[in-house]
Parts: structure tokens; C-alpha cells; sequence
């Protein structure tokens, strides 16, 4: 008798213990919901400021696999690595979504998540800046430079006439939310100078530490294209925000 009623008491006590991870489970599962459904209004008030209207329920529920959130283009990634090294390509597959392409003049690796690497010698008469213009205008990017913190507004001088942008960095490049630079301020307005007499047509950018506050500073000083994220996305109101910075 108390053997059975020792049995009864375990069984009772995994019941209560199985319904309460299940209470667990459940109030995880309601705050990922949450989450969510946070995620996908601020997606559609983002997608409002820019006057697009997004149908709430087309924007997923699930989330992505880690390292896979893009569509991989393996024919992309033939053309890129053909462009970047030439023919006779050895490829391989390294495993873990890597796909390697190497030849004579270096090697690309690929990953599963759209971004890549590349290392490699320059063919005779070759430079860097040539290289990487070529390359943005065979693949659809906009012809870019850009010019960081100790680097003079002269820099530019050589592809000024060849490029539809320049790009003059107010933080170390590298991470978000750094403090603007309001010393690089004399550079820009020296490349809005030198833009303005040698290639009207060519785009001014800045990016680093652009808010409502600083973005006044950084169009009187030549800045006709303003790049924010912190200040964006860190907000609590994105509309507003945006509409901030448009009114700056």
C-alpha cells in the first residue's frame, strides 16, 4: 500500500513538473510573439515615412536560419570570381556553406550569406581604386570613393572625373553609434569645392554620427546625401525620426 502510494506521489510530482516547463514554454513562445509582431509594425511604419504601404501580413512570422537570410546566386558567384581572378578558376567546397574559387592571381570565398572575400595580385599597370571602380560598374553598384580621417580632400583628385560619389567618413569606420566628427567638416566642404568645379553631377556623402542635430552641420558644409543608422534605428518613434532628418 504505501509502495503504491509512493508511486502515486512521483507521478504527481513529474505531472506538476512537466506542467510547469509547459507553462514556461508557452510564456517563452507569447514574449517571442511579441517580439515579433513589435518587429513587423515597425517594418510597416518604416516602410510609411518612405510613403510605401506594407500589408502587415505578407511580412513573415519566422525567423530566418542564422547565416542564411539571402538567397544564395551561385552563377553570381561565378561571374565575381571570374571577374576578380581571371579564367582557369579551381573551385571547391569548403564545407559550412563556403564555396572557395582560386587561380593564379589569388582566390574569393564565398559565404552561404551573400557577403564574400577576396585576395589577390593586381595584373601589370593595375591599381586598387581602378580595380574596385571596374567592379562596381560590371556588378550594378554606383562608382564610389571615399575619404576618411586623415586622408585630405586632395585625395580625390585622381578619380574625381570617373566616380558618381564621394563618401567622406565624420567616425572611424567600423562600428555604429560613434560621435560625429564635426572636425572633418573643413574636408567636406574642400571636396564640395573641388565636386562643384570638376564633376557637378557627382553625389557628396557623409556617414557617421548623422542625427537631426548633426545633419544641419553636414549639409551647410556641402553634403547633399546623409547616411543614419544609430540615430534611426536606435529611436523609439523611426517615422519621426526620419521625417526629422528630412526636415534638417
Amino acid at each position: 500500500m504505501e509502495s503504491f502510494r509512493l508511486k502515486n506521489i512521483i507521478i504527481l510530482i513529474l505531472l506538476l513538473t512537466n506542467l510547469s516547463l509547459a507553462a514556461v514554454v508557452v510564456s517563452r513562445q507569447a514574449d517571442h510573439q511579441e517580439g515579433l509582431e513589435q518587429v513587423r509594425q515597425q517594418l510597416v511604419t518604416l516602410f510609411a515615412a518612405e510613403n510605401v504601404e506594407l500589408d502587415e501580413d505578407l511580412i513573415s512570422s519566422q525567423t530566418p536560419p542564422l547565416s542564411r537570410t539571402l538567397t544564395r546566386d551561385t552563377q553570381q558567384e561565378d561571374d565575381l570570381a571570374a571577374f576578380l581572378l581571371g579564367e582557369n578558376l579551381r573551385w571547391s567546397d569548403q564545407g559550412g556553406g563556403i564555396h572557395l574559387y582560386g587561380s593564379d592571381w589569388g582566390g574569393v570565398q564565398f559565404l552561404d550569406n551573400g557577403s564574400f572575400d577576396a585576395a589577390g595580385s593586381l595584373s601589370e599597370g593595375a591599381s586598387a581604386p581602378e580595380v574596385c571602380r571596374a567592379f562596381c560598374k560590371e556588378f550594378g553598384y554606383g562608382d564610389l570613393t571615399f575619404s576618411s580621417d586623415g586622408t585630405s580632400a586632395t585625395a580625390v583628385l585622381p578619380f574625381i572625373n570617373q566616380v558618381e560619389m564621394i563618401l567622406v567618413m565624420t567616425v572611424e569606420p567600423g562600428f555604429g553609434g560613434q560621435k560625429f566628427m564635426a572636425d572633418q567638416m573643413k574636408k567636406l566642404g574642400a571636396v564640395r569645392g573641388l565636386i562643384d568645379t570638376m564633376n557637378p553631377q557627382c553625389e557628396l556623402e557623409v556617414d557617421g554620427g548623422i542625427d537631426p542635430d548633426t545633419a544641419p552641420t553636414a549639409i551647410e558644409a556641402g553634403a547633399n546625401v546623409l547616411v543614419a543608422g544609430s540615430a534611426v534605428y536606435g529611436a523609439e518613434d523611426i517615422a519621426a525620426r526620419i521625417e526629422a532628418l528630412r526636415g534638417a
